[in-house]
């Protein structure tokens, strides 16, 4: 009898363990949930800031050649102008 009363305690004890292991388990999980959400936000963050960074090149680049078209007309409009003028002496 002694040893049945013995031994049901132990498988008692072992499924108290497993449930407060499972309990801990959880918690756990609980506790980490800002950190996984704090980790998603950062990781779209990085990706918003890539795609800004693509866009902020992208737009300089056209600017750049707009500016470079510009200054090629003008430099030809001056010239076309000048052709007109007698020349300096």
């Amino acid at each position: 009898m002694f040893v049945l009363l013995t031994l049901g305690l132990v498988v008692a004890g072992k499924a108290v363990g497993a449930g407060v292991a499972g309990i801990a388990s959880g918690v756990g999980w609980i506790a980490e949930r800002p950190q996984r959400r704090r980790a998603h936000i950062e990781a779209e963050l990085d990706r918003t800031q890539a795609q800004l960074r693509r866009t902020v090149l992208q737009l300089a680049t056209e600017i750049s050649n707009a500016g470079l078209d510009a200054r090629k007309d003008l430099l030809q409009q001056a010239y076309v102008a000048s052709r007109g003028l007698p020349p300096a002496s």
